[in-house]
């Protein structure tokens, strides 16, 4: 029987990243590979193992840095959180002051569709990592 291949979220990159000693930005691997669809080299050879590609990341690492330490890549997650709370606190205050959303939509949905989509992009530690910025905000 065949394994279909499953694409990874950004945390599972980021953390078996970490596992194998590599720091990588999750979110860079995934959004590279899910441009030119999950395919690699001039053949475009489709991916099966994505762990596979971690590790040949973390092997070229030195080759495509010259030798040289790697800088940090900005963190995305950081970006991305910040992002999340100012979307989630603009809606909550259209909620409190009885608002519609500048497209006329409810902001109650667009709060739960916002969340959802967060949720399923990066994970419920994302989401809970959230909700306690959130709490330290108010």
């Amino acid at each position: 029987m065949v394994k279909r291949f499953q694409q990874p979220t950004p945390q599972q990159v980021t953390e078996y990243a970490a596992e194998i000693g590599f720091k990588i930005d999750g979110e860079a691997f995934c959004d590279r590979y899910d441009a030119v669809g999950w395919v690699y080299g001039n053949a475009r050879t489709p991916i099966k193992n994505w762990k596979a590609v971690v590790r040949t990341w973390k092997r070229n690492q030195n080759q495509w840095t010259g030798g040289q330490p790697v800088k940090p890549a900005v963190d995305m997650r950081e970006k991305y959180l910040k992002e999340a709370m100012s979307m989630t606190v603009s809606l909550q205050q259209r909620i409190k002051c009885g608002l519609q959303t500048p497209s006329g939509g409810d902001p109650r949905e667009d709060l739960s569709t916002l969340w959802k989509g967060l949720r399923d992009k990066h994970g419920p530690k994302f989401i809970d990592d959230l909700k306690e910025r959130l709490k330290r905000n108010v």
